[in-house]
């Protein structure tokens, strides 16, 4: 929740590299590839240049907003004020660490309640899984399908794998497909959340299950605003491969 530390770390890494970046020595002058503007974008280097930024700030506002409940246009009229050099309507200097302050310690409130919320529903889901048809629980509490059965190697807790996969809240709604996408992802498993981690190294290569993950072999409560905390998160995953 540190917006502060976000924007500024933005603004180090995209401009000040110029001014920070040691000397090089000095090599014999060669022809260089000079940038040039994407045709696709339509813009002059300088407007893309410009686009891009733009973009990456909203992205970052985009992260606080999410998290304190933020307003849109005071965000925009913020930036249109700043950048036409008017008089800021508020002391950002006395204000900033009062009011920053304040909102997060209202959001953490909020997730707080909405964690607790989270996690009785979640309990009670898991519970209405159990003696249902086809439904396998671990010893963990991850509940498994499997949806179609192969008979191929079956990946180890330090496998890199190769997977289609999408993740839905117990409600139905998905925050991440890499069929969306329209390609899968590949990843090592002792580098994500617990229950991949486990439930991928059941399945034979060309299978494909469902998982029902508990919210502490999940993200708990440091899921990301688009999931909230405590939540039992449902995958389906294909395992394409292993990957060598």
């Amino acid at each position: 929740m540190r917006f502060l530390a976000l924007t500024l770390a933005l603004l180090t890494c995209g401009l000040s590299w110029a001014e920070e970046a040691p000397a090089a020595e000095e090599a014999p002058k060669t022809e260089e590839a000079k940038p040039v503007a994407d045709p696709a974008a339509g813009m002059s280097l300088e407007d893309e240049g410009s686009y891009m930024i733009g973009v990456r700030m909203a992205m970052q506002a985009a992260q606080a907003r999410d998290m304190l409940g933020l307003n849109d246009e005071k965000i925009l009229e913020g930036v249109r004020d700043a950048l036409a050099g008017e008089k800021l309507k508020v002391d950002i200097e006395q204000r900033w660490q009062l009011v920053l302050g304040t909102l997060e310690a209202k959001a953490k409130e909020k997730q707080a309640a909405a964690g607790d919320v989270n996690l009785a529903k979640g309990k009670k889901y898991l519970e209405g899984l159990r003696g249902k048809k086809g439904i396998t629980f671990t010893d963990s509490g991850i509940a498994y399908e499997v949806l179609a059965a192969a008979e191929g190697a079956r990946p180890t807790d330090t496998s890199t794998v190769k997977v289609h996969y999408r993740g839905t809240t117990i409600d139905g709604k998905e925050f991440d497909s890499s069929y969306s996408r329209g390609e899968p992802a590949s990843f090592p498993l002792n580098r994500v959340i617990k229950g991949w981690t486990e439930g991928l190294q059941l399945m034979p290569t060309g299978s494909k299950y469902r998982f029902h993950i508990p919210s502490e072999l999940a993200y708990g409560t440091q899921a990301p605003p688009s999931i909230g905390p405590n939540q039992v998160l449902v995958f389906e995953v294909e395992l394409l491969e292993i990957v060598k």
